[in-house]
């Protein structure tokens, strides 16, 4: 059953101003390694036996993966730490 009262046109956005879709560059490290910012951690689930936390990742508004736990502890301990 759909709300037709719901219903709202398309809008095409300007490519300008879409905001999250596009590819955003890694940061690189002085050893040339290519790393992305994590912004929060914002849940976890246990996959394979390990510990995996989604992470949103940092200047990118809908950019949001799944890493494990050993990983991102050895990155950002803090950030593991208070979530």
């Amino acid at each position: 059953m759909v709300n037709l009262r719901r219903l709202k046109f398309f809008e095409a956005r300007n490519a300008a101003f879409c905001g999250g879709d596009e590819e955003v560059a890694p940061l690189v490290d002085a050893a040339g390694g290519r790393r992305h910012e994590v912004d929060r951690i914002e849940g976890h689930r246990t996959n394979e036996q390990q510990r995996e936390l989604l992470v949103k990742w940092r200047f990118h508004t809908t950019w949001c993966t799944w890493a494990r736990e050993s990983s991102l502890r050895a990155e950002v301990p803090k950030l593991v730490d208070l979530y």
